[in-house]
């Protein structure tokens, strides 16, 4: 995700939070984030927020999606979100 049209972190933060509650509308099952500290393809000089706190900002803000954390190449790790009860 391109956060670089909005200057304000907190904008940033509040347009991922956007981008969970609109896949919790769809019909997927989990949210995926990449655990990288740098933009890709090339680094640059913009925001990236640490993937653990956006998971979990991810499963907060939906409706029991779980939420996923993909690793560098072959290394996977899952982080569930837990699950709730309507």
């Amino acid at each position: 995700m391109d956060l670089i049209e909005l200057a304000d972190p907190i904008d940033q933060w509040e347009a991922m939070t956007a981008v969970a509650r609109a896949a919790d509308a769809g019909p997927w099952d989990s949210i995926w984030l990449f655990d990288h500290f740098h933009t890709v393809p090339e680094p640059a000089r913009e925001t990236v927020f640490a993937c653990t706190p956006g998971a979990a900002r991810a499963g907060r803000s939906t409706s029991g999606r779980r939420t996923g954390i993909r690793g560098p190449a072959s290394r996977t790790e899952w982080a569930p979100s837990p699950s709730r009860s309507s």
